[in-house]
């Protein structure tokens, strides 16, 4: 035998000579004896003996042998083929077929796996219900929304944009910023060719009442005739159109701005009311500047605050215009829980805590023959842009038609059935609106035209499912409903009447709203869904104003003609919601602000008043966007963060106006071709806005006057505008882009010269400029040194760079309009006249410019490379 290490292991001696086993048997103990005729081991028996014990079969089937085994097999064949994982089914499919609603809803997944989905599924164990979740949500919905209102205000649609928007706080509100989905090509689209909404109730209504005269007298000290057409114009004084203006602090013009607002001289409908002695003027203001123009207002009127206690202040936020289940509502007690939140936190009753300092909800000032007061939470209003925004308006506001019997109750519209002029009044306004056609010309429906309306309760005809504006003209055109002309009546018929205006009647309106729970049950009680649901006399009749918006109406091609144009539409406060489904619900797309800064973008248009870097509220804005900025650069780990030294940008967040019309106004002085600057100039820089001045820029750029005929002719203007800034519009031809704070310099001759030879010549490269502590300093003491000389502010910046600096952009991207990249910016005066100068001796307008424009190269702050651009003058139009 051998043994594992591969060797013959010896027999013991003592082993049996047959190879039988040694019995290792103790001493005294005897084996067992085989009873006779048992073989001592299997091989030694024969047949005979072997089939008396075991029978064994010859062969086997092996299908019944399978057959009785199956389960086995089947259990053994499973465990082969299948496999282990902790994966769940949804997650074993391949990434782009997986979806989210996988893991709850088994008809997201394929067919062949939906049942081991729904087998999983019961298996699982049901998370436990979050009561934190539940327990902080509150019961009382109305008294929740009314605590977070105490540091910020909310505006009635806020509850439906915040399902929808992402909201931030500006100017004490709480506002939609963006949609959540990406939409910015699909508002252009509605904003072009459809009908795209905004909720611009933020902006601040003021009331004036007073003499005529008093009123024209105190608000002219902040206007200038030079700007435009202000208070005093005609069509403005009787009421027909609504105005805009730029409004400058008293004998501070052309410096010392406020900002845009917009007015509307008010002709009421009420029969008490004599226009000719005392009138009524509403102006509506940007939050950011109403407190400066409460502090100017107040001082030139010798106005006095008026006791609050006589102001008809709100003590609580208009919780019942939300959009909230009533079903939680507990109306008993409200008053006193927000009185008690109020007295919680020291905010006195009838007051409101807007950014950090308590207010007055509505603030009232008179003096012995004016008043002023604040309508902040009186009217609601509404913007509609597209070209189709009259056709969903029509849809959603029906003209009310007066019970012509006696009507039992208290309703605000019984006195105007006595009154036969006010009644014919709203006939013609009735007939004026619903003769409109959908679209309406620019020349039939001038810009700016107000036209006062009663429409009656559009949730009455509230669509079950959102309708396209196709459907809606299809409706109409079977209905007979659309007008044949759109021109309105001449300018002494009264379609701008309206009894919104009256504090008693919108006072009355909203008492008189009936609840959507009251709606629907009356609606659930119709025989047949769908039915029109008949009030009678106790259905709401709602005055409204509208006041069109003009579109883009400049002869310069910067935008397409009439973009932008539409209605604002003016509403009692508490009906903001009834208004604002229907519209959504009729096909208008709702925006926010970035998409309305993408359509006054695309409009050519700057909007106040970030786009005022002269007014106070202009720069509060762009320090806070400049911090916003340098604090994001700052988290940047060193070495992502751009080397602003070395490409020569010397303020990559912000726009240092100041210190660059001083260092053009220094080099004016030192040149014999300019002698009317070297008198004294002013203090600080503006934006120019002077019309005149404007229009002999925009003959200079197209080359029909010379810089010297400008200067021989208009030197009290240059003087004065000496430190003045133009807004520019720039479009780039052969490639490159821009975005805020790029800048827009002055090209060489050399850089012209190559532009007319070679057609593919982008622009010059800005040589990389030193950076004084690359390998001076230590590695870290270096990093805190370049931050800090980027951040700083800096006293000259026209000639840092290879070329001349002439200003920067404000705001740039690409055109759906134009197809091409564009930008808007500002320029200073005595820049654009040395541009003129130098494209003039070199021979007209190169590089990618027009006729009417000059060639200037424009550098973005992250990069050397310079790209020619043609720059025109951007027409002065207010917009707010």
């Amino acid at each position: 035998m051998n043994t594992p290490s591969g060797k013959k292991r010896r027999r013991s001696a003592a082993s049996p000579a047959g190879g039988e086993r040694p019995t290792d048997l103790p001493a005294g103990v005897s084996r067992p004896a085989i009873p006779a005729g048992v073989p001592k081991s299997f091989s030694q028996m024969d047949s005979s003996q072997a089939g008396l014990s075991v029978s064994m079969p010859r062969d086997v089937n092996v299908i019944a042998f399978a057959e009785k085994r199956s389960r086995e097999i089947r259990t053994l064949m499973e465990s082969l083929s299948g496999k282990r994982t902790n994966k769940r089914i949804f997650q074993q499919l391949p990434r782009h077929m997986r979806r989210r609603a996988m893991s709850y809803n088994v008809k997201r997944l394929p067919k062949r796996l939906r049942a081991a989905a729904d087998v999983e599924i019961s298996r699982a164990k049901k998370p436990k219900r979050p009561k934190n979740k539940y327990r902080k949500r509150g019961r009382n919905k109305k008294l929740l929304f009314a605590r977070r209102q105490q540091s910020k205000c909310w505006l009635e649609t806020h509850v439906w944009h915040a399902k929808r928007f992402h909201m931030v706080e500006r100017w004490g509100y709480k506002v939609a910023d963006h949609a959540n989905d990406k939409g910015h090509r699909a508002a252009f689209r509605a904003s072009s060719e459809h009908c795209l909404m905004s909720d611009v109730s933020y902006l601040n209504c003021w009331e004036f009442k007073g003499p005529q005269t008093d009123l024209l007298a105190g608000l002219q000290k902040f206007t200038s005739p030079e700007t435009g057409r202000t208070f005093a114009y005609k069509d403005f004084l009787d009421g027909h159109l609504e105005g805009s203006c730029m409004l400058y602090e008293p004998t501070m013009y052309p410096a010392g701005s406020i900002g845009v607002v917009r007015f509307t001289w008010v002709q009421t409908a009420l029969p008490s009311s004599n226009p000719t002695t005392n009138r009524s003027l509403h102006i509506w203001t940007h939050p950011s500047v109403s407190d400066t123009f409460l502090t100017h207002v107040v001082t030139v009127f010798g106005m006095d605050p008026v006791d609050s206690d006589k102001n008809s202040t709100t003590p609580i936020p208009d919780l019942d215009a939300m959009e909230v289940d009533e079903g939680n509502a507990d109306d008993g007690g409200l008053l006193k829980s927000m009185s008690a939140v109020g007295e919680e936190k020291g905010i006195p009753e009838g007051t409101v805590k807007v950014q950090g300092k308590t207010e007055l909800r509505a603030r009232e000032y008179r003096s012995v023959t004016c008043s002023l007061r604040l309508l902040k939470k009186d009217l609601i209003r509404f913007r509609l842009t597209g070209p189709k925004s009259t056709a969903v308006l029509k849809s959603v506001m029906k003209p009310v038609t007066f019970p012509t019997e006696a009507v039992e109750g208290d309703f605000w519209w019984k006195p105007f059935l006595v009154d036969g002029g006010q009644t014919s009044a709203m006939e013609l306004q009735h007939a004026t609106w619903t003769g409109m056609d959908a679209m309406p010309l620019s020349s039939d429906v001038r810009a700016g035209s107000v036209l006062g309306l009663v429409v009656r309760d559009p949730r009455i005809f509230l669509p079950r499912r959102k309708i396209s504006l196709a459907d809606a003209e299809n409706q109409n055109a079977s209905s007979g409903t659309i007008g044949s002309s759109s021109r309105l009546p001449n300018r002494s018929a009264p379609l701008a009447a309206s009894v919104l205006w009256s504090e008693g009647v919108r006072d009355q309106v909203k008492r008189d709203k009936m609840s959507d729970r009251d709606m629907n049950k009356l609606r659930s009680a119709l025989p047949a869904p769908g039915m029109e649901l008949d009030l009678g006399a106790d259905e709401a009749k709602i005055p409204v104003v509208l006041i069109r918006n003009a579109g883009y109406n400049s002869q310069e091609a910067h935008s397409k003609a009439d973009y932008g144009a539409g209605w604002d539409l003016i509403i009692p406060a508490g009906w903001a919601m009834p208004f604002w489904i229907p519209l959504v619900y009729n096909g208008a797309r709702v925006a926010g602000l970035q998409e309305m800064a993408t359509v006054a973008r695309h409009r050519a248009a700057l909007l106040g008043p970030a786009d005022l870097p002269d007014s106070a509220a202009g720069n509060a804005i762009a320090m806070s966007r400049r911090h916003d900025l340098e604090g994001k650069f700052q988290r940047y780990p060193p070495d992502k963060r751009p080397n602003f030294i070395k490409m020569g940008t010397l303020s990559p967040f912000h726009s240092p106006w100041p210190a660059l019309t001083q260092d053009w106004l220094d080099i004016a002085k030192f040149t014999d071709k300019s002698p009317a600057l070297l008198e004294s100039a002013p203090a600080d820089f503006h934006v120019i806005r002077n019309l005149r001045l404007l229009t002999v820029i925009q003959n200079l750029l197209s080359g029909s006057i010379t810089t010297e005929k400008l200067v021989a002719d208009h030197s009290v203007l240059l003087q004065t505008h000496s430190r003045g800034i133009v807004a520019v519009h720039v479009l780039f031809h052969a490639g490159g882009s821009a975005e805020d704070f790029s800048m827009l310099a002055m090209p060489a001759t050399e850089d012209l010269e190559k532009a007319a030879l070679d057609k593919h010549f982008k622009g010059p490269v800005e040589p990389p400029h030193k950076d004084p502590f690359r390998k001076t300093q230590p590695p870290k003491q270096r990093r805190k040194l370049q931050v800090d000389m980027i951040l700083s502010d800096k006293d000259s910046v026209v000639d840092h760079c290879s070329r001349k600096l002439l200003g920067y952009v404000v705001k740039g991207g690409y055109s759906f309009i134009r197809g091409a990249e564009t930008a808007m910016g500002f320029c200073t005066l005595l820049g654009l006249m040395q541009l003129a100068r130098i494209t003039a001796a070199s021979g007209g307008g190169l590089g990618g410019a027009t006729r009417d424009a000059l060639p200037v190269l424009v550098r973005h702050p992250h990069s050397l490379q310079y790209h020619f651009a043609g720059m025109s003058v951007l027409p002065y139009s207010p917009c707010l």
